[in-house]
C-alpha cells in the first residue's frame, strides 16, 4: 500500500473517531505537490455517483461514532 493510501486511511479513522477535526488540514501538512494532472471529464462524470455515495457514508460513519461515544482510544 502506498504512503498516500496509508495517510488517507489514518486521516479517515481520525476524523471518524473525532481525533481530527477535518480531513484537509493533516493531509496538506504532510503531502507535497509533485505534479499536476488534467482530469478526464468523462471518468469524472462516471465516478461522481460513487464519490457522492462515499462522502455520504463517511458523514454517516462519523455521526455514528460521535453519537455512540466512540473515542480515539476505543478505536484501537
Amino acid at each position: 500500500m502506498g504512503e498516500a493510501a496509508l495517510l488517507g486511511s489514518a486521516v479517515i479513522a481520525g476524523c471518524g473517531t473525532g481525533a481530527l477535526a477535518d480531513y484537509r488540514g493533516p493531509i496538506e501538512r504532510v503531502m507535497r505537490k509533485q505534479a499536476e494532472y488534467q482530469a478526464d471529464q468523462k471518468k469524472h462524470a462516471d465516478y461522481a455517483p460513487y464519490a457522492k455515495a462515499y462522502l455520504k457514508a463517511m458523514e454517516d460513519l462519523t455521526l455514528f461514532y460521535q453519537t455512540n461515544g466512540v473515542t480515539p482510544l476505543q478505536a484501537d
